[in-house]
């Protein structure tokens, strides 16, 4: 309890440090006399947008916020398509921590020494981010391999600041019930169950070899797992070399087809989803390589999503009424899936549903804001 005391103060210091205690008092979770109070105390002026200050906020707060923060980055419904587009920005890059320390853990993990482990082994991580840092190695058999380490102590950091998340929603919901709808309670339990599942690096090989198998025909490349170098804090794959799908210019200089790889992406999620209902849920560009030859190259598996087959016939018909512009259907197929409560007027959801679709039908794909359409589109969630 007295750790979550301190943990809350700095977290209210950092909040009141880039002006946006106002945001919790707005919401009536912090009494605005105060916020002013504490604000004075620590307030420096800046001329950066209040959602910068909330990125801001967050990346000082430490790596349960960011990754928090890059959880709702994806749900627009609740902070709305601008934040959500500053919360994209977020990066969990960190500075090194485990140092030497590598070598005491991979012995701890397979009671063997890293000369016996891996015929080289380099101890300056090629990426540090919140939850891991990834070294480069080469096996006995001269095969060059990612092995990717968790931070000491990482999991009980996370822990400590998902429970203080849980109180902070039973708080908020208390305190403003039209925060209830939001189902803030429930948004932090599947974030806590992610991040259980991000931080034993068995689920993530397991999800790797999955998505490898599952498109071992297709046109991406998944890394090979090396599963007699892996444990709870340990995941070892194939090394991979490619170009960062951010690195339009290298691209184009290796004069890789940018339609194709286009293609290749849209191609790869729709197979990952409704052909085998398994699909990888992190795909910004920092997870997203490119061959010379145009192939994808997928990395970081912590976070994968399934979809059932129910799920996927709902999706589809759904796809297929916006397609033949029949609203009505669209509603029909919400309520058989129960995505709506059967207390809304179906002509009335329809109705909503042909105002997301009726300005884009004819338009071509490029004149389209896909950031419009789906603030539009969870402005209807809202309302129904």
């Amino acid at each position: 309890m007295f750790r979550d005391v301190l943990r809350l103060i700095e977290i209210i210091r950092i909040l009141a440090k880039y002006r946006i205690l106002n945001v919790f008092a707005e919401l009536k979770l912090f009494p605005s006399f105060l916020a002013v109070v504490v604000s004075g105390f620590v307030l420096k002026k800046s001329n950066k947008k209040r959602n910068e200050r909330i990125r801001l906020a967050l990346q000082e707060l430490g790596p349960t916020f960011v990754k928090f923060g890059q959880l709702l980055s994806t749900r627009i419904d609740i902070v709305g398509a601008s934040l959500a587009e500053e919360l994209s920005k977020l990066q969990d890059k960190v500075p090194p921590s485990i140092g030497n320390d590598v070598y005491n853990i991979l012995k701890d993990e397979f009671k063997q020494d890293v000369s016996m482990l891996f015929k080289s082994f380099d101890a300056h991580p090629v990426a540090s981010a919140s939850i891991a840092e990834v070294f480069k190695a080469t096996t006995n058999n001269d095969e060059l391999v990612a092995v990717k380490i968790l931070r000491p102590g990482i999991e009980e950091k996370f822990l400590k600041d998902i429970s203080l998340f849980c109180k902070l929603a039973n708080f908020a919901n208390k305190r403003n019930k039209k925060l209830e709808r939001l189902k803030l309670l429930d948004i932090v339990k599947l974030f806590e169950k992610t991040v259980k599942m991000e931080m034993d690096l068995r689920f993530e090989a397991a999800s790797a070899s999955e998505l490898r198998e599952n498109n071992k025909e297709d046109f991406i490349h998944i890394p090979k797992v090396y599963w007699q170098y892996i444990s709870k804090k340990v995941l070892t794959l194939e090394w991979v070399d490619g170009i960062s799908i951010y690195d339009k210019k290298m691209l184009q200089d290796r004069k890789v087809n940018l339609k194709t790889v286009g293609h290749n992406l849209i191609t790869m999620f729709l197979n990952q989803a409704y052909r085998d209902g398994f699909f990888h849920a992190d795909l910004h560009p920092g997870n997203v390589l490119v061959k010379d030859n145009g192939a994808i190259v997928l990395l970081d598996f912590g976070i994968m999503g399934r979809l059932d087959y129910r799920t996927k016939v709902y999706l589809a018909e759904i796809l297929k009424g916006f397609i033949d512009r029949d609203y009505q259907y669209v509603a029909e197929v919400h309520m058989r899936a129960g995505y709506i409560s059967s207390s809304v007027s179906l002509s009335e959801f329809a109705q909503g549903c042909r105002s997301i679709g009726e300005p884009i039908v004819g338009v071509r794909a490029k004149d389209i804001s896909v950031a419009k359409l789906l603030t539009h589109l969870f402005e209807i969630t809202e309302d129904f």
